[in-house]
């Protein structure tokens, strides 16, 4: 007669599945960081030259503060600061494996706040649906790594102080702060923390925070927006955003424009059933812990229409391919992530025999980590040996364009790494 596993097995089981996802996703990491600057990291160098050249408290926090695209990206240039400090050059490995760390340390304020604590099938399938290498360009773009996933760490604690009864509100908006000075979308979290301390009758608490938002507007001017583009072309933003809602769905070498819709149609619905459940289904208390993954999936929901609104006019002549950008992809799959955890609770509460369809959530999200990974692993090996032939390419011919600069002007490019490389601030 057939057997079930016992109760120390399947610990250990889900033990080696809460672990086996981060030591893959980290010795990737690892293995296949090279020190070879990609994209806007040649821009990055150019403010390390000028920051660490400049005379003067207020010329260096004048470089600190100032724009870089839509963002005042002060955290990132602070970190590149420490490191460059600490190693006596910027290195582009620490720089990725901090911005890395970021996403792990997401992951777990995510878990506090959905209290999770020692629930180890939840946070192995948190795990295994985030940590694979599907956003692969953010885990290996320094600086762009850092900034999304700092942004992301730093909202998260945001919501996390924000949902808190304590005096430790004030430390959400630090944190606020932080978010402000770390990516463009943070000036509008204050979406989401003023309503939050409204439904918990902090009125005053309300009114400060209102009140530092808006100084935070005013002093950060943020550039222009995109809302003329939405106004006469709001089918394509449409469009645009249930691309990137629904990019999870895409598989290596498998996947379509339609399906992605599909998919965030379902995502939208399971937002709206969970939503309704937890508010209208559901006692006081259990409330109380819904409005946790209620802040989670709206915050979420919120980034991915601002990059739908900010970015559609750029490309709205190949939006699928845009959906995959690998900066993009990542609040997709942490949408996926939240309602996937959240589902396991739900089943749990009302279904006896939902330990068969939970273990199968789990073999599913091991299988998709497996599916990304395999293919993933060739990918990194190429694009690491790639680059490091490409700097060498460089430093024999001075041929800037054998470097993935990207969408950095060549002139640029030439320019900040020859400074960087004769100030010590860099060393290929």
């Amino acid at each position: 007669m057939l057997q079930l596993p016992d109760v120390q097995s399947r610990f250990n089981g889900m033990l080696l599945l809460m672990a086996v996802a981060p030591l893959l996703y980290f010795a990737s990491i690892f293995a296949f960081s090279v020190n070879v600057p990609v994209g806007d990291d040649y821009s990055m160098l150019g403010f390390l030259n000028e920051f660490r050249g400049a005379s003067g408290v207020e010329n260096k926090l004048k470089y600190l503060f100032s724009f870089h695209n839509e963002h005042r990206i002060v955290l990132t240039r602070a970190i590149m600061l420490l490191c460059t400090s600490v190693m006596g050059a910027l290195d582009f490995r620490v720089m990725n494996l901090i911005g890395n760390f970021a996403l792990l340390f997401t992951l777990l304020v995510i878990g506090g706040m959905l209290r999770l604590r020692d629930d180890r099938l939840k946070w192995a399938l948190l795990f295994l649906i985030v940590l694979q290498p599907q956003p692969l360009k953010l885990m290996f773009y320094p600086m762009a790594g850092v900034q999304a996933y700092f942004g992301l760490l730093f909202s998260f604690l945001y919501l996390h102080f924000s949902l808190k009864d304590s005096n430790s509100w004030y430390a959400a908006l630090l944190f606020y702060l932080l978010t402000v000075l770390t990516t463009g979308s943070g000036i509008f979290l204050a979406v989401l923390g003023i309503p939050i301390l409204l439904y918990k009758k902090c009125y005053l608490r309300s009114a400060i925070h209102a009140a530092v938002a808006l100084l935070a507007v005013i002093l950060y001017s943020p550039s222009s927006s995109n809302l003329p583009y939405l106004i006469d072309h709001p089918w394509t933003v449409v469009q645009f955003f249930l691309l990137l809602l629904g990019s999870v769905a895409q598989l290596p070498m498998l996947g379509s424009s339609f399906l992605q819709i599909v998919c965030s149609i379902a995502l939208l619905g399971y937002f709206a059933y969970s939503t309704w459940d937890g508010f209208y289904g559901a006692s006081r208390r259990v409330q109380k812990e819904n409005l946790a993954t209620l802040c989670c999936l709206l915050y979420l929901l919120m980034i991915v229409a601002l990059i739908a609104v900010g970015r559609a006019s750029l490309y709205q002549g190949d939006l699928w391919g845009a959906s995959l950008d690998g900066r993009y992809r990542i609040y997709s799959i942490l949408f996926l992530a939240v309602c996937c955890v959240d589902l396991v609770g739900k089943l749990r509460n009302r279904e006896k025999s939902s330990a068969q369809f939970t273990t199968a959530m789990v073999t599913v999200a091991l299988l998709f980590n497996v599916v990304w990974f395999a293919p993933s692993i060739i990918q990194m090996r190429f694009a690491s040996k790639g680059h490091v032939y490409a700097m060498q390419q460089w430093v024999s011919t001075g041929d800037i364009t054998s470097l993935p600069i990207w969408s950095t002007p060549p002139e640029e490019a030439q320019a900040n790494l020859v400074t960087a490389i004769k100030t010590g601030n860099y060393r290929p």
